[in-house]
């Protein structure tokens, strides 16, 4: 392991940051639509980035569902916001031909299930468009 000279003597100085500083707005409940026709990998790092609160949101046949895991990606034919799965699992397609994987999703009312598990409703397979607000 390296350490910087002086460090550990006592000796270091703090320097100041190179470049302009960064700026993160307050988060807000806005936030949380997730957007298909953005790339699966803006995607995966929205749903990460909402957490815990306020979470990023999916809408579906009139029902927000809340994404609150992702896992992997893999090429898509299927249109942006386009939500498939059957027993291999929960995908979007996003914008990019990308599909990301859905892990754990919660409907309103209910609590944080596998993503298979809280598409339940619509049965054991299916392919819904996500909706605009």
């Amino acid at each position: 392991m390296a350490y910087q000279a002086g460090g550990l003597a006592g000796a270091a100085r703090p320097e100041p940051q190179a470049g302009p500083h960064t700026y993160a707005p307050k988060l807000a409940k806005e936030m949380a639509h997730l957007d298909g026709t953005e790339s699966a990998l803006a995607i995966h790092r929205r749903v990460r980035a909402l957490q815990p609160w306020p979470a990023a949101e999916l809408k579906v046949q009139g029902q927000v569902l809340k994404v609150l895991g992702v896992g992997g990606l893999r090429p898509s034919p299927e249109a942006p916001g386009t939500l498939r799965w059957d027993k291999g699992g929960a995908w979007l397609t996003a914008g990019d031909g990308q599909a990301l994987e859905l892990t754990r999703l919660q409907r309103a009312g209910k609590p944080v299930q596998p993503a298979l598990q809280a598409l339940q409703p619509w049965g054991s397979q299916g392919l819904l468009r996500s909706q605009e607000d």
